[in-house]
């Protein structure tokens, strides 16, 4: 599917149930909506190879999958974003505005929408947060509780019943690792080399996830399980992550993956610091699992 300045560029090809089958085509004089067949309704170019007499045609193509599907975020988002920014341009899009591209392209285009970007930012980020420190303190609060990290993490404040030790833990590391990375390098910077490090071991854990259901199913609820859904779903899933996860960490040379490219610092930092994260987290494993094995087996139930 090309983008460009003057609309959408498909051709010959059919759109059904939201997927698009046909013939790609790219630049500024490509043919908009050149014999596409959209569920059953057929549009063509009017002549005009791509000027703006071609947009009612466009512009309905794009209404057709205005309420849920594979296009709905292509509207509102990298579609505006290609069509004002320019396609040829685009490959630079996310260094625009100094690292903020949205906040740039809004203030450009109207006050209005640039209010609009800042509050959608400000509450995602806060939501993001939010979730981030639940899922450290929540979790630290339950290894401690069962001995696999240090018991003063189970501590409860008296009067809020929240894990003041984990609270406090994860105020001191986000606040070390978000100005400390952003007085050295730049905010933008910083937030991604920890969104690379978070994207690595996230895309582990999922890969993890995936075969952690092949092996429930084959060992404890065997009566239940079924080979679509514990065995084959799970292994594409696997084969699915493990190009999003050498991508992530930038993981070059592998055959038929020649669309991944290395990570430039200080982004590669992030991804070496995670592999001796992931070597310590084995190692306290087995120092656990030889001193206190019973951690070990209770940590299988905390989210029970």
């Amino acid at each position: 599917l090309g983008l460009g300045m003057n609309g959408i560029y498909i051709k010959n090809g059919l759109v059904k149930n939201n997927r698009y089958a046909g013939i790609i085509t790219t630049g500024s004089d490509a043919q908009i909506l050149d014999n596409i067949t959209v569920e059953g309704t057929q549009f063509t170019d009017n002549g005009t190879l791509g000027l703006a007499g071609s947009t009612y045609e466009s512009d309905m193509f794009l209404q057709r999958f205005n309420g849920s599907g594979l296009f709905k975020n292509l509207n509102f988002t990298t579609y505006a974003a290609t069509v004002v920014f320019g396609p040829d341009k685009f490959k630079d899009f996310a260094g625009y505005n100094n690292g903020v591209p949205w906040d740039g392209l809004a203030k450009g285009v109207s006050g209005v929408f640039y209010v609009f970007v800042i509050i959608a930012i400000v509450n995602s980020t806060i939501a993001n947060a939010n979730a981030g420190a639940n899922v450290f303190t929540r979790t630290a609060y339950a290894f401690g509780r069962v001995g696999a990290f240090p018991r003063s993490f189970a501590n409860l404040d008296a009067k809020y019943k929240s894990p003041r030790n984990a609270l406090l833990w994860q105020l001191i590391i986000g606040l070390v690792l978000g100005l400390g990375l952003g007085f050295k390098y730049t905010p933008q910077v910083a937030f991604g080399i920890v969104a690379t490090g978070l994207v690595v071991i996230v895309v582990l854990v999922y890969i993890v996830a995936n075969i952690a259901c092949i092996g429930y199913y084959a060992k404890h609820r065997k009566e239940e399980r079924h080979l679509f859904l514990h065995i084959i779903v799970p292994v594409i899933g696997v084969l699915f992550l493990i190009p999003g996860f050498l991508n992530a960490a930038g993981i070059t040379g592998i055959p038929g993956l020649g669309f991944i490219v290395s990570l430039a610092k200080p982004l590669s930092y992030a991804a070496y610091f995670m592999a001796v994260w992931m070597a310590v987290g084995v190692i306290s494993l087995f120092v656990l699992k030889k001193k206190n094995p019973k951690a070990i087996q209770e940590v299988a139930t905390i989210h029970v």
